[in-house]
């Protein structure tokens, strides 16, 4: 199973600070259905005005059945 919180909890390995996407701080910027599932462009926006992007890819789901499933 895919499990949201998990996923979207991701480390930045350059910085070696750990981003808490279940804030309010993120957003995903685009989603591109490909051959293996949905590639989600994720832009984190933080208090000092910096930013940083992130990629998913969700596999054997397109972006809409992805979206779906969120808001289930």
């Amino acid at each position: 199973t895919f499990d949201v919180e998990e996923t979207l909890e991701l480390t930045n390995s350059i910085e070696l600070t750990t981003f808490d996407f279940t804030a309010e701080n993120y957003s995903i910027t685009k989603a591109i259905d490909d051959a293996l599932g949905c590639l989600l462009t994720i832009t984190a926006e933080y208090e000092d005005g910096s930013s940083d992007v992130f990629y998913i890819r969700v596999v054997d789901m397109t972006c809409e059945e992805f979206f779906d499933w969120l808001e289930e």
